[in-house]
């Protein structure tokens, strides 16, 4: 995991170091895969007769799966809100609680007399009845929402010059309560009937309550919950028909599709087709290099490169040829290592004697000699190198980056802990 880590770590660095050379391949593949898209747009002109059949045929079937498929989701979506009703109904209606063996009754009848027109009269109270003039005293009474489910409970009738109304309930109180509301409510719109049929009155004869039985109501509840069910099974059999024919389609374009499909789609979603495969290869090849460089290299690249092997570095590193060295940090932590170990002076083992790193040891050693810290230089490649190594007792690492190798590295260290010299660190140029 460690050694993936370190990979990953060190690609990341490259993207983020070579960003401009992966934005302009990005670039470049989708341009050149964009062109060659545009070109393939052109073959659908020049397909053959047999060829535009099947592309012609397999469209067709397309366009009846799909139609298919619309279908089945707009009776999904009118079932679904057919159901939704329905169970608010059965859940919230006052209708739905009442007891058919058990209904608590409460009605009241009224004469209608002295009119010039009864039947008129009584045709007003109905339509005050049926027609949602009501619909106000229950509101104010019980609510808007509980008004809606009472007026199921309400019922009348005409016989001669008599009207009867008769709230049915499950609760005896609650029916009374009901009953004096629209009592109420019909005495207070006597007025706007004098105002077309004349004078007349109105003459309440007796109220009763009572307990009766009613097997209508039972038909009227099952009804609702047979509708209920019944909306259920056509919801499943359409979410049923709604997955074979989306697994249909499918099945349909993975066997059937032209070869020269691609060829025969909007010019437009071709071209951004190809563009964004294009971007995905741009994107892909650069990755796939500088990963190839960590595999199949050896070399030491960059100090963050080493940094990564959890070697310790000091930032004593060359710029460009012909610019200043950055060594200020570097001199530092070099000299406070040399306090910690009470060491008079250490050694400086070039692996490269390239000119970056030479100009960068002098002027190492010039600033720590001014410090009173005794540094020596060299490869260690002689038995004299060795020996004033030895002596110096301590060992940093000069590694010019691009040109030494971690094999060169690790032989290095491994003769330093041979002699038992403690390494200090790298110097990357």
């Amino acid at each position: 995991m460690k050694q993936k880590n370190y990979y990953f770590r060190c690609i990341a660095d490259d993207c983020i170091h070579y960003w401009k050379i992966i934005v302009l391949s990005v670039a470049a593949c989708a341009i050149i895969s964009g062109v060659l898209g545009y070109r393939k747009i052109g073959k659908v002109n020049h397909l053959a007769a047999r060829e535009q059949e099947a592309v012609d045929a397999y469209n067709e079937q397309l366009a009846a799966y799909d139609k298919q498929i619309e279908e089945a989701q707009c009776n999904i979506d009118i079932t679904l809100g057919e159901i939704e009703n329905i169970q608010k109904y059965v859940d919230e209606a006052f209708y739905m609680k009442l007891d058919a063996v058990n209904l608590q009754a409460a009605t009241a009848q009224y004469a209608v007399t002295g009119a010039q027109d009864t039947g008129g009269v009584l045709n007003s109270m109905v339509n005050y009845l049926a027609y949602g003039n009501v619909q106000e005293c229950l509101e104010a009474e019980f609510g808007s929402l509980e008004a809606g489910y009472i007026r199921e409970l309400l019922s009348w009738s005409v016989n001669g010059n008599i009207l009867n109304i008769t709230v049915l309930h499950y609760d005896k109180g609650q029916g009374r309560k009901i009953l004096e509301t629209v009592q109420k409510g019909i005495v207070g719109h006597v007025p706007e009937i004098k105002k077309i049929y004349g004078e007349f009155s109105l003459r309440r004869l007796e109220s009763t309550f009572y307990t009766k039985k009613d097997n209508d109501v039972t038909n009227v509840q099952n009804g609702k919950l047979d509708a209920l069910k019944n909306y259920n099974i056509s919801l499943a059999d359409y979410q049923s028909r709604l997955a074979s024919n989306k697994r249909s389609k499918a099945e349909y374009i993975e066997s059937s599709q032209p070869e020269v499909m691609e060829a025969s789609a909007s010019g437009k979603i071709l071209v951004i087709k190809y563009a964004i495969l294009g971007m995905i290869a741009g994107c892909v090849i650069p990755l796939a290099v500088l990963s190839l460089r960590y595999l199949l290299s050896d070399r030491i690249r960059s100090e963050k490169e080493l940094i990564h092997t959890d070697m310790p570095v000091f930032s004593c590193k060359s710029q460009k040829e012909g610019r200043a060295f950055d060594t200020v940090t570097g001199i530092m932590e070099l000299k406070f290592l040399a306090k910690k170990y009470c060491a008079e002076g250490f050694y400086l083992n070039l692996l490269s004697e390239n000119e970056a790193a030479i100009k960068t040891v002098n002027e190492i050693t010039k600033a720590l000699k001014e410090n009173g810290i005794s540094v020596a230089s060299g490869a260690v490649s002689s038995k004299d190198s060795l020996e004033r190594m030895i002596e110096k007792k301590y060992a940093v690492m000069v590694v010019k980056a691009g040109e030494n190798t971690y094999p060169q590295l690790a032989g290095q260290i491994r003769t330093c802990r041979k002699f038992g010299i403690p390494v200090w660190g790298c110097i990357v140029i």
